[in-house]
């Protein structure tokens, strides 16, 4: 079994401010989460794999205050959207200041076949 995060982010923009900082999540605690992330049972047994988008507000300090899936199907959507409950981004600075956050993450599920 194997849980993988795509970045899909995007910075806020802004018309004074040209430059855009560099948006990510913080890589040690995602590594953190990924490795006590739990491929839901039901799923597993059902051989459910799959990509699940996850829609999150950040904010000025870079937590996850909302994380939500995008769309229901396939029984992973809970799990993916817990995930991102538990990491922190590094947000973005608008003007030097944080900056909320709202973008999305596309969490895999992928189940190892040679198992």
């Amino acid at each position: 079994m194997r849980l993988a995060l795509l970045l899909l982010l995007f910075a806020p923009s802004t018309a004074a401010q040209p430059s855009i900082s560099f948006v990510g999540f913080n890589a040690a605690e995602m590594r953190e989460a990924l490795a006590e992330a739990v491929y839901p049972e039901d799923a597993r047994e059902a051989g459910i794999q799959g990509d699940v988008l996850v829609l999150f507000v950040a904010d000025t300090t870079g937590r996850i205050i909302r994380a939500v899936p995008a769309r229901r199907r396939g029984g992973l959507e809970e799990a993916a959207a817990a995930l991102v409950r538990q990491m922190r981004i590094i947000p973005p600075r608008i003007g030097g200041v944080p900056a909320e956050l709202r973008s999305q993450v596309v969490v895999r599920f992928t189940l190892d076949e040679s198992r």
